[in-house]
């Protein structure tokens, strides 16, 4: 599974221990928004009974790419529209870095995290 970097990893993992690993589009958010310090913590205060409630996320003071990301977990979640295919494809707004989370994200939405685990040992 792609991380960020190691405290990707392990805020995703602290983030996973009061989330339903059945809720594919939970598991996605909490993916995206652990990708960004700033917005980790916005999320986790925006969190009531292990759900975040991504429209009270506060986006004062966070970066390009965490408002990027906090509205891919919208789309993901919600079905809203915040990025579209022209968004994605485009590369002076959505880095790599930033794409290749998404996708990952999206993967996880469709097949769940344990068969992108299995994926990634080589099972599937």
């Amino acid at each position: 599974m792609y991380f960020r970097n190691e405290h990707h990893r392990q805020a995703f993992r602290d983030g996973m221990k009061k989330t339903n690993r059945k809720d594919r589009e939970t598991v996605s958010a909490v993916y995206l928004l652990s990708a960004e310090p700033c917005l980790w913590r916005r999320a986790k205060q925006a969190s009531i009974y292990g759900k975040i409630l991504l429209n009270n996320v506060r986006l004062s003071g966070i970066t390009e790419d965490g408002y990027i990301l906090l509205g891919a977990a919208k789309d993901i979640k919600y079905g809203t529209k915040y990025l579209t295919l022209g968004d994605l494809s485009d590369r002076s707004l959505i880095t790599p870095k930033i794409y290749k989370l998404i996708s990952q994200a999206m993967q996880i939405k469709r097949c769940g995290l344990a068969a992108l685990q299995e994926a990634n040992r080589g099972r599937v």
